[in-house]
């Protein structure tokens, strides 16, 4: 069997996607905890102002990309260790919802080096 560099380039591309949504997800919750403590600050914002909907939505887009993001973290590891060919998949496709640029790349060259993994 030949073997080639296209695991190892997936999988440190599903692992820098990964990082960028662990970072992502981190400041999107934190964002959330800020939204809690701006509601009781005076200021010049309508009292109807939907602070509860803009907690909840950070908060929930935060805890999607830090699942996805570990996700594709642990996908990139098993790329590079050339196992586990479907969870390197799903690692790398969870890499494409991450940060698609990486992604979609890492997304081909796990499909293309599907014969290269035990």
């Amino acid at each position: 069997m030949t073997t080639s560099s296209s695991p190892v380039v997936a999988g440190v591309l599903s692992i820098i996607s990964g990082v960028i949504g662990i970072f992502t997800g981190v400041t999107l919750i934190l964002f959330s905890v800020f939204f809690i403590y701006l509601e009781s600050f005076p200021m010049d914002v309508p009292h109807d102002f939907p602070f509860v909907l803009l907690q909840v939505v950070s908060m929930t887009w935060g805890i999607i990309l830090l699942v996805l993001a570990i996700v594709a973290i642990i996908g990139g590891i098993y790329a590079l260790q050339r196992k586990l060919w479907g969870l390197a998949l799903a690692g790398s496709i969870a890499s494409m919802l991450v940060f698609f640029p990486t992604g979609i790349v890492a997304v081909i060259f796990v499909s293309l080096a599907r014969e290269e993994f035990h």
